[in-house]
């Protein structure tokens, strides 16, 4: 039984080294896979427009009016009895609002406030995306690990059930012993094809997830920098948990839309630039003109639609104190739940490593006595199951204590891609391009002018 101990650990331990796919390099093609943080950088390049779009009030604005018509009078001298007259018009007018009251400033901050808090939902969609990868990538290992003990466990009852059968045709055992023994294979039988069918299980979800699922993987090790008080979990992740930064930067933009509100219904001034020409066939009366304006406006009464936006905004910047502090309540509660898992997990681990080794002892001297006639063969049996058992839970405790370590880093608000250094191509925000778009040339109206107007053809 030791030796086939020692050879499940030597196999386990040489698939977890030569050739294994890492944690890490998993983690990283799992984010480049997620639609799920895809949809979240497009939700940031649309909200990052809004920096423009906040400010468009202020956009220098030109336009052109072309006007033509075509008359006939009744002429008593004129050959055929109607007199034609055309009459052509085009105007190009340019505008440019030259002081808005601070209201387009205030509309932009307010904009980079709502950018924070994407950027800050964006680390908490990269956690969630990294924790369902480190779980999938656990789940694999701990399932084709329990699947070798499994498969061991079956070919040495399968040994023991022969040898059994032996004794009672060589009458040293009785028939008994045997349907113990057939009992106990039916079991490990069982226990097998659910451990595969728990692998095969594994192996979707990590495919879903990362990718071409590998031939081996390496067992990660502990995370780094772990809190070692649930005080320290907790200050760390109300500090740091993108959570509470999003609802925070969503907070900041809801007090913002009150400068917004305030400076609207300020004093605004505009200037009109204008240059028309007009021409009259059979007519002296041609001109062209040019024209400018300032135009000062201000609201002079208080509507029920402002009066309404004020309360809209009010409540709206309520709504998002309160989501504020639902996040630190739910953050803090978070932290401190996962670093008591955590640490019952480690303790769980010695407690298993601890049950392992006895369980090795009672087997060791349960073969003894059974020599000596002291023990029977069920009582083995009893034992090496005992044995399997320990070994069974000693895996998935140590996946618990490892999953518990990584929660407990999620819960932080450090489960991160920088925190692992990760190097993912195209990954990230601030780098991220713009999508095309047909009005990215201002002039382009003109460019195909022609083909928008047909003069008299």
């Amino acid at each position: 039984m030791r030796m086939l101990l020692a050879t499940i650990a030597a196999v386990i331990v040489t698939s977890n080294i030569v050739h294994a796919e890492t944690l890490p390099e998993a983690m990283g093609k799992g984010l480049l896979k997620s639609d799920q943080l895809a949809a979240i950088q497009h939700s940031f390049i649309a909200t990052r427009q809004n920096l423009i779009i906040s400010n468009s009030a202020n956009d220098l604005n030109a336009s052109v009016n072309v006007t033509g018509s075509n008359s006939w009078t009744d002429a008593a001298n004129k050959s055929g009895g109607f007199k034609s007259s055309a009459t052509g018009k085009g105007t190009l007018t340019v505008s440019k609002q030259i002081f808005d009251s601070g209201e387009g400033a205030a509309r932009m901050r307010a904009a980079e406030l709502q950018l924070d808090s994407v950027r800050a939902r964006y680390a908490s969609v990269e956690q969630s995306v990294l924790l369902n990868i480190v779980t999938a990538y656990l789940d694999l290992i701990t399932s084709r690990e329990t699947v070798a003990i499994s498969s061991a466990n079956l070919q040495r009852l399968e040994a023991q059930t022969d040898a059994a059968r032996i004794r009672l045709e060589a009458g040293t055992s009785t028939p008994t012993n045997l349907a113990q023994a057939e009992s106990r294979l039916a079991r490990a039988k069982s226990n097998l094809i659910q451990a595969q069918s728990d692998e095969l299980v594994a192996e979707e979800t990590y495919q879903s997830l990362v990718g071409a699922v590998p031939a081996e993987l390496q067992v990660p090790l502990m995370p780094a920098n772990l809190p070692a008080t649930i005080l320290e979990a907790e200050d760390i992740a109300l500090n740091f948990h993108p959570d509470i930064l999003s609802a925070l930067a969503a907070e900041r933009a809801a007090v913002a839309q009150f400068d917004v509100l305030e400076n609207a219904v300020k004093p605004k001034v505009k200037l009109n630039l204008s240059a028309g020409l007009t021409e009259i066939t059979d007519s002296k009366m041609d001109k062209q003109e040019v024209t400018a304006s300032i135009v000062f406006t201000s609201p002079i009464l208080v509507t029920d639609g402002t009066i309404a936006k004020s309360r809209e905004t009010a409540a709206k910047h309520n709504q998002a104190k309160s989501d504020s502090a639902e996040s630190r309540r739910r953050v803090a509660l978070g932290a401190r739940s996962a670093f008591q898992n955590y640490v019952a997990s480690a303790a769980q681990l010695d407690a298993v490593a601890a049950e392992l080794q006895a369980a090795n002892l009672v087997l060791e001297g349960t073969k003894s006595e059974v020599e000596f006639g002291l023990k029977t063969f069920l009582d083995e049996l009893d034992a090496e199951s005992a044995v399997n058992d320990a070994l069974l839970r000693q895996v998935q405790t140590r996946q618990a204590v490892l999953q518990s370590a990584y929660r407990l880093k999620n819960a932080l608000g450090q489960l991160t891609a920088e925190e692992f250094s990760l190097e993912m191509a195209g990954m990230g925000l601030e780098g991220l391009v713009d999508p095309e778009t047909p009005y990215g040339d201002p002039f382009s109206f003109f460019t195909d002018l022609s083909e928008r107007l047909s003069f008299g053809e």
